[in-house]
């Protein structure tokens, strides 16, 4: 669910640090232009400040900014406490500026996602809606996207949810359905908001094409997928053609879109990458491969897989287990991915280690350093090439959740919050203008504003 890339035509200025909550269609999870934290600070010593928002954000998913002063926030579910919603902040006094919402009457309740396009617009999924917010006013322009039947009929599913978006470098959104099925008995937050069900039920998912050039968003092409798309979709482009790429329960598919039209990828894949785990998360694009890693949504009795499959040849593939011989796992992250130096940054929730692995084309993954860390949020990079650093959560039950920030080449701890939330959240914790940071604080219903400082010095 992310803007285009720095090549999008449909750009006009809106140059931001955080468009969406994995930065770009790709999923890198790279935030590029946000400084490592001792920059920001002015000190190889680093401290983190912290503000809470005083108003109430309950169930928060993620933050996206567009202009310098500008925070924008998504959280809720479509048919809870008046739906989902878009909130403006001011950025500098983190006061809110308005809140519109997306509301749908006894449909499932599954997180969609909020992302700034180019064109200066937020664009938000919640169930089936797609809605074009007008980043100065709230005003907002809601777009149905299709389902299987209708509340009240024979055939109705319980309602489709659209857990994000990419977007072409043509500002073309593409998203998909999942949908759990009825009966379901398991659609609260202890059971994974209704996945089981909708794993069981195995709906096939509707893939769909929108055009945010006119005035009204309106859907260009849609297909039904050849199974259920669990995990979120990923997009990139070659050779003047748009690849999506679509986890299923199972497999990795490939749709293109060029014509007008989505159509399966005849010609690449599909690729076996869950095998005796669960399925993953989401893809995330490294340059010509696509890296994808299972056990994602629900605990496996095995250690999780990693996967690189190239984009020009899907026969080429690489298969990597970073944590043999750990007796279970469950990576809520999908992979972070640092194309300029081949690095791939991922963290198990269940045996409590974060992981970075360096890609060789020729040979493979390797791992480059492993360290104890608990987390379940995504994560994110930021800093240059030469001093890259990976920022995620580290949880202890008896103390809460707070951020640490480690060298991207030794896994070295840079910086570390204090514990900022009795709960852990699978959030990215996404950068803003001027080097900060927001954590969302799922307890609290509050976002959390880090600012890098100078630490105070030892006497």
């Amino acid at each position: 669910m992310t803007t285009p890339n720095t090549s999008d035509e449909s750009s006009n200025g809106h140059d931001t640090p955080n468009p969406s909550e994995h930065y770009d269609s790709a999923r890198t999870s790279l935030f590029r232009g946000t400084p490592a934290v001792e920059e920001t600070a002015g000190s190889k010593q680093v401290a983190l400040n912290a503000r809470y928002t005083s108003g109430s954000y309950p169930q928060l998913y993620n933050v996206s900014t567009r202009d310098r002063g500008e925070l924008f926030a998504y959280g809720g579910y479509v048919s809870e406490s008046g739906g989902a919603y878009v909130a403006k902040l001011d950025a500098g006094s983190l006061a809110e500026v308005w809140r519109t919402h997306l509301s749908l009457p006894d449909h499932w309740n599954y997180p969609g996602a909020m992302a700034v396009l180019g064109d200066g617009h937020v664009y938000a999924v919640a169930g089936n809606l797609l809605a074009k917010v007008d980043g100065e006013t709230g005003e907002n322009l809601q777009l149905t996207l299709p389902q299987h039947g209708h509340p009240g009929g024979a055939d109705y599913a319980g309602g489709a949810a659209y857990n994000g978006f990419v977007v072409s470098p043509d500002g073309v959104i593409f998203t998909k359905s999942l949908e759990r099925g009825l009966p379901c008995d398991q659609s609260t937050m202890a059971t994974n908001m209704g996945i089981p069900c909708a794993a069981y039920h195995k709906i096939p998912s509707f893939l769909v094409a929108v055009d945010t050039k006119s005035a009204e968003p309106r859907v260009v092409a849609q297909t039904e997928c050849v199974e259920f798309i669990m995990s979120r979709i990923a997009t990139e482009r070659h050779d003047g053609v748009d690849y999506v790429y679509c986890p299923g329960l199972q497999k990795l598919w490939r749709y293109t879109f060029a014509g007008g039209e989505l159509v399966l990828d005849q010609n690449w894949g599909p690729v076996p990458y869950a095998a005796t785990g669960t399925p993953g998360t989401a893809p995330a694009i490294m340059g010509e491969w696509v890296i994808i890693q299972n056990d994602g949504f629900l605990s496996s009795m095995e250690p999780f897989t990693i996967r690189a499959v190239s984009i020009y040849d899907s026969s080429k593939t690489f298969t990597y287990m970073p944590l043999e011989g750990y007796p279970m796992s469950q990576v809520g992250s999908k992979a972070a991915v640092d194309p300029e130096n081949m690095r791939v940054y991922t963290a198990d929730w269940k045996a409590e280690m974060l992981v970075c692995l360096d890609f060789d084309p020729q040979r493979g993954f390797t791992t480059r350093w492993v360290h104890p860390q608990k987390m379940f949020c995504f994560l994110a990079l930021c800093g240059d090439a030469g001093n890259r650093q990976v920022v995620g959560t580290n949880y202890d039950s008896s103390k809460g959740d707070q951020v640490v920030w480690r060298d991207g080449a030794t896994g070295e701890v840079v910086a570390s919050s204090a514990w900022l939330d009795p709960n852990f959240n699978g959030s990215t914790v996404g950068p803003g203008f001027d080097g900060k940071f927001y954590y969302l604080a799922q307890t609290r219903q509050a976002i959390v504003e880090l600012t890098p400082v100078p630490a105070p010095k030892q006497r």
